[in-house]
């Protein structure tokens, strides 16, 4: 893959294996959990707004994607690097205000009175980011 396709894949958030594979460490992949029994998958991903899988490595730079840690300085947008993976349920990422150490985070909410949840890290990839994103990172 050239240079100009792989940025090209980056802009759109298409993160492909061979983009990963460029980054050297252990890739680790983290599928989101969420369980609605009866509501549709396109609802019930409006309650979550998470991605349906996060792959990581250390060195990877990611966008924290709520505003759950605010008090701490971390809000959506901030960006991090993983800087350790210590287990399944754990990372490291420094973000430039403080360090935080992330775990997944699981969610209990109602979807029409439904007993709703979900489990991933407040995480994506963000190689890249449209100006809109940015706005205010400063």
């Amino acid at each position: 893959m050239n240079h100009f396709t792989m940025l090209e894949k980056l802009r759109i958030g298409n993160i492909t294996e061979d983009i990963v594979t460029r980054i050297q460490q252990k890739i680790h992949r983290y599928n989101f959990t969420d369980k609605c029994l009866t509501e549709t998958d396109k609802l019930f991903r409006h309650y979550t707004n998470l991605p349906t899988k996060v792959i990581l490595k250390e060195g990877m730079r990611v966008m924290f994607l709520n505003n759950s840690s605010f008090t701490k300085g971390l809000f959506n947008g901030s960006i991090g690097v993983v800087s350790n993976i210590i287990d399944k349920d754990t990372i490291q990422v420094p973000f430039p205000l403080k360090t935080g150490i992330g775990s997944q985070r699981t969610s209990y909410f109602r979807v029409n009175g439904i007993p709703s949840y979900n489990h991933q890290f407040p995480l994506q990839n963000a190689f890249a980011l449209t100006v809109h994103k940015t706005q205010g990172l400063m």
